[in-house]
C-alpha cells in the first residue's frame, strides 16, 4: 500500500471518528425536529447565495490572473467547480491547486505560474476571512464569553493571516543566490517571479482581489448565518460573524476531509459557550459541510472533462 493510500485511509478514520463522538453525544430526536421544523424562507435564501458566492470567488480569481493572462468567466467558473470536487476529498481545500494543472492542459499558463496564482488566491482568501473574523470580534459586547487570553491569540493569528499579502508585493526569488546553482529550479522560480511581478504592477488589482476576498467571505458567513436562522430565532448575526470563521479555519487544518468533524467541533464548542445546544449547531454543522458537497456535484462534469483530457 502506497504512502498516498495509507494517509487517505488515515484521514477518512480520523473523519469517521469525530463525526461518531459528534453524533453519539447529542440527541438525534431533536437533530431531526430542526429539520423539520426549519424556516423554509431563509434556508432558500442561504441556498440561493451559492450562485453570488462561486461569481464572486472566480471573478477573484480572474482578476488576479489577467496581470499575466485574460481567460474568460466562464473558464474561470469551470475551474472553480472542478477545483471544488477535490476539495471534497482533499484537506486544507488543497483541491484548488488542480486549477493550475488544467490551465497548463488548456495551454494558457505554465505549470509553475499556474501554481503561483493559486497560492497567491489562497493568501488573499485567507486574509478575506481574517477581515470577517476580527470585524466580528471588535463588535462583540465586552461581556462575551471569551477571555482576554483567548481573544488576543485569535486576533493575533488573524492580524498575520490578514498581512499575508504583503509577501506577494515584497517577495523576490532573486534575492536567493543558491537557487542559480540548480539550473531546472532556476527556470521554475522565474516562471514563478514574473508571475509575480506582473501582479506587482497592477496595484488596482491587487486592491480589487483584496476587496472581493472579505467580500466573498461577508457572503458566505452570512450564508451560514441564513442556515443558522433557518434552525433558530435565536441566531445573532454578529455571534456568526465572529465565531463561524473561526471554525472554519479550525476546519482547514489537515486533519479531515474539508473540515469534516473538526469544523462541526468547533462550532458546538464555540457556540456551547453562548449556551447553543449541541445538536443546534451539529445541524449548521452539516450545512457548513452542504456548503462543500453542492460545489462538489457541481464541478463533477468538469473534473471528468479535465480528466478526459489528460487520458488522451
Amino acid at each position: 500500500m502506497t504512502w498516498k493510500k495509507i494517509r487517505l485511509a488515515i484521514t477518512f478514520l480520523i473523519t469517521a471518528f469525530i463525526l461518531y463522538i459528534i453524533y453519539s453525544d447529542i440527541d438525534i430526536d431533536a437533530f431531526s425536529n430542526i429539520f423539520s421544523g426549519m424556516n423554509h424562507a431563509w434556508f432558500w435564501l442561504g441556498m440561493s447565495i451559492f450562485v453570488m458566492s462561486a461569481l464572486i470567488t472566480s471573478y477573484r480569481y480572474l482578476v488576479m490572473l489577467s496581470t499575466s493572462v485574460r481567460i474568460p468567466i466562464k473558464t474561470s467558473l469551470k475551474l472553480y467547480f472542478a477545483g471544488n470536487s477535490l476539495n471534497v476529498v482533499l484537506p486544507s481545500k488543497i483541491g484548488d491547486m488542480s486549477k493550475a494543472v488544467f490551465l497548463k492542459k488548456e495551454g494558457i499558463i505554465g505549470l509553475p505560474a499556474g501554481f503561483s496564482s493559486v497560492v497567491a488566491e489562497k493568501i488573499f482568501d485567507v486574509a478575506g476571512l481574517s477581515v470577517v473574523m476580527l470585524t466580528g470580534l471588535a463588535l462583540l459586547p465586552p461581556d462575551s464569553n471569551f477571555t482576554p487570553q483567548i481573544k488576543h491569540t485569535i486576533v493575533a493569528v488573524g492580524l498575520v493571516f490578514l498581512f499575508l499579502p504583503s509577501l506577494i508585493y515584497f517577495f523576490d526569488f532573486k534575492r536567493f543566490k543558491f537557487l542559480k546553482r540548480f539550473a531546472a529550479l532556476d527556470k521554475v522560480f522565474l516562471e514563478v517571479q514574473n508571475f509575480l511581478e506582473n501582479m506587482k504592477k497592477n496595484p488596482a488589482k491587487l486592491v480589487l482581489a483584496a476587496i472581493l476576498s472579505a467580500a466573498s467571505w461577508f457572503i458566505q458567513v452570512f450564508q451560514i448565518f441564513c442556515f443558522f436562522k433557518a434552525f433558530s430565532n435565536d441566531a445573532e448575526i454578529v455571534l456568526t460573524f465572529a465565531l463561524v470563521p473561526i471554525a472554519i479555519f479550525i476546519g482547514l487544518i489537515p486533519i479531515a476531509f474539508a473540515g469534516i468533524g473538526t469544523r462541526d467541533k468547533a462550532l458546538i464548542v464555540l457556540f456551547g459557550w453562548y449556551g447553543y445546544p449541541d445538536y443546534l449547531m451539529a445541524a449548521v454543522g452539516l450545512m457548513c459541510t452542504v456548503r462543500y458537497i453542492i460545489p462538489a456535484l457541481c464541478g463533477l462534469p468538469f473534473m471528468i472533462k479535465y480528466m478526459s483530457k489528460d487520458r488522451k
